[in-house]
């Protein structure tokens, strides 16, 4: 449940950056799609996961190219005897080096599980980066069409206030009749 909400909150930081950026609607230019994905790939925190992700990988491929490695052990036994150092003599000590035998290949094997592994590891964090972009490119056409609907509305009130104005001058000349004044009203009332 946590990531979901992770997730979500990720998936909303285009529209964030959207507007915690007034230095961009002040100026009045557009805001392009094109630049709406640029400014979401430099600063979306969930695509620097994702590369710092890929990156991690790395040290992985050159780890399983490297023998195992060898163990060196020390044993001491029969230390502790009656007296002053009375067990001396009985001491026994063992030093052994240990290693794991392996056929050869073995290593190159390992290096193509770890490659096919990063291949999909890859394939998932651009398909994560693809949602993020597609949430952002969602995220502003909703924002443009809003906007564009918000214009095309203001242009139908002012519109429908010409309209009235003109009718109501045409109804003090007498070429318009009380019906046709409020029929103008009634136009403007629904355009508000």
């Amino acid at each position: 449940m946590f990531s979901a909400l992770l997730r979500s909150m990720a998936l909303c930081a285009p529209l964030l950056l959207l507007v915690s950026a007034p230095d961009v609607r002040a100026s009045d230019t557009p805001i392009t799609l094109s630049a709406v994905l640029q400014r979401t790939v430099a600063q979306h925190p969930s695509l620097h996961q994702i590369e710092a992700r890929r990156l991690a990988r790395e040290p992985l491929y050159r780890e399983a190219g490297l023998r195992p490695p060898l163990n060196l052990a020390l044993e001491v036994e029969n230390v502790a005897g009656t007296g002053t150092f009375a067990g001396a003599e009985q001491l026994e000590t063992t030093l052994s080096l240990a290693g794991v035998l392996e056929w050869p290949g073995k290593p190159a094997l390992r290096q193509g599980v770890v490659l096919n592994e990063t291949e999909q590891h890859r394939l998932e964090l651009d398909q994560q980066r693809r949602d993020v972009l597609a949430e952002a490119a969602t995220r502003y056409i909703d924002l443009a069409w809003a906007e564009a609907r918000e214009q095309v509305q203001e242009e139908a009130v002012a519109l429908a206030q010409a309209s009235l104005s003109a009718t109501r001058r045409r109804h003090q000349l007498g070429a318009a009749s009380q019906a046709d004044v409020e029929r103008a009203r009634l136009a403007l009332l629904d355009a508000q």
